[in-house]
């Protein structure tokens, strides 16, 4: 595959915007933020339904020691009104109640546009379809199929540099037990066509498993892959390919 780069002034990291990173406290999603910040993003949105331990808090706090300012948004992404009352917050200097960073409650800047969003959340329930209850499939699609399309919609006007979508290879392959998976993330990759299509940035990623990081490795499925013969993706490699692929022009890979 041949990926070709942008090569104009929308591909870098502007100190002056603010990046968007849903699954924030996931474990690629700070391994993201973190790369960010090490390209000059001073200003993160790390969203997420979950508060952090003691862990993510020292990562955060390494962060903004890196002179990033950092807001742990407690928003779940599928209710369109809270998302909306969080990215709302880049456009006016009121103070919103959603947002709560690892300090104190602080407001998005209005001198700091949304400039780039990436959408990683997401959670797992396997189960074979025959058995699988509508609470069980729509509890995996929602935060990716909703999540996503909530991002677009309010975001039109916004000056985005990217807005990359973390899907996944079993879009691609499939996966036994896993349908609900693999029906949000084949919504993804059609959304970031869609994007691309009407002249917005859109990136979808079908990701392999990643080692050590992420829902997968979490439950072990990095080293059962392994045993098959499909090695996993070292958390630096993955960093590296994302990097990479920013600011390319494709709209699936």
């Amino acid at each position: 595959l041949l990926i070709k780069e942008r090569g104009d002034e929308a591909s870098s990291i502007k100190e002056d915007g603010t990046y968007l990173i849903t699954g924030g406290l996931g474990g690629l999603g700070l391994l993201i933020a973190e790369w960010l910040v090490k390209q000059g993003a001073r200003n993160l949105v790390l969203i997420s339904r979950r508060q952090p331990d003691n862990q993510i808090k020292q990562r955060i706090q390494a962060l903004e020691n890196s002179s990033a300012r950092v807001i742990v948004a407690q928003v779940d992404v599928t209710d369109k009104s809270q998302l909306a009352q969080l990215i709302s917050n880049s456009k006016s200097s009121t103070p919103s109640p959603q947002p709560l960073s690892t300090s104190a409650p602080q407001p998005l800047s209005p001198s700091a546009p949304i400039r780039g969003i990436i959408h990683a959340a997401g959670i797992l329930d396997d189960g074979v379809l025959q058995n699988m209850t509508w609470e069980q499939f729509t509890n995996v699609v929602h935060p990716k199929v909703l999540g996503a399309w909530n991002l677009h919609d309010l975001t039109q006007d916004s000056p985005l540099d990217f807005f990359v979508l973390f899907s996944s290879a079993t879009a691609l392959l499939g996966s036994p037990g896993q349908s609900n998976h693999v029906a949000a993330n084949v919504f993804l990759d059609s959304l970031a066509h869609y994007r691309q299509s009407i002249g917005k940035p859109g990136l979808s990623i079908n990701w392999g498993i990643w080692s050590d990081v992420g829902s997968a490795a979490e439950r072990k499925a990095d080293k059962e892959m392994q045993l098959r013969g499909i090695k996993a993706i070292a958390p630096q490699d993955g960093v590296d390919l994302f990097a990479k692929l920013l600011w390319s022009d494709a709209s699936q890979v």
